[in-house]
């Protein structure tokens, strides 16, 4: 099948818009790494189940940052019986590679895990910053002019404050589809105690984080 997907996607190239491939067997390398991805992609299907993870059916997906910055997500998860909520903060470069993350319980105001985690970039010395967050009513907030008189309004004046440490930071509004690993990270740290990783992904979102980098095949 791969294959034959290859031969008719260089027929249509010949055909509309004059291009040759100079070399079959490129052809054939490009067929065979169709395979070797969609292998790949069902060994990540199965470790994702195996985690507990829900097979994704949406084509959102978590993308990577411009050369030279780094995105910040971040979830909570909760509330515990103890009233603790789990947090949690990924930060990953251009590659998607994850350079930093960050777990644990603490008895925080709803929405306040933007600040947590903006607090962990901070102290981690990221200086361009993409911060990540499923909730559109907090980065409405923060990126609005003047602060809500809610409690909310504590919580974007810790966030501008903590901005002023960052060299460049932007503030984006991402479906939670798209934020899957922090959102199982702060389910894990509701549990688990607090953590940190350097230059390591945490393994109990492993195959979620390589799902993030997947090419879009399935």
């Amino acid at each position: 099948m791969a294959i034959c997907n290859e031969i008719w996607f260089v027929r249509n190239k010949r055909c509309f818009e004059g291009i040759n491939v100079p070399d079959p067997i490129v052809s054939l390398r490009h067929a065979m790494l169709a395979v070797q991805q969609y292998n790949n992609s069902s060994e990540i299907l199965m470790q994702m189940q195996n985690q507990g993870c829900p097979i994704p059916t949406s084509n959102v997906r978590w993308t990577v940052p411009p050369p030279g910055w780094y995105k910040l997500n971040t979830d909570a998860a909760g509330q515990n019986e103890d009233g603790t909520w789990g947090l949690s903060a990924i930060v990953k470069n251009y590659e998607g590679v994850v350079v930093a993350a960050a777990c644990w319980k603490t008895p925080i105001l709803p929405n306040s895990d933007m600040a947590e985690a903006m607090e962990f970039a901070k102290d981690m010395l990221f200086l361009k910053v993409i911060v990540e967050f499923d909730s559109q009513n907090v980065i409405s907030a923060v990126t609005d002019a003047q602060s809500p008189l809610s409690y909310m309004g504590t919580i974007v004046d810790d966030c501008r404050l903590l901005a002023c440490h960052f060299q460049n930071l932007q503030f984006v509004h991402i479906r939670r589809e798209a934020n899957q690993a922090a959102h199982y990270l702060a389910k894990y740290a509701s549990s688990h105690h607090e953590d940190i990783w350097i230059e390591d992904a945490p393994n109990c979102i492993d195959a979620v984080l390589a799902f993030d980098l997947l090419p879009d095949i399935l």
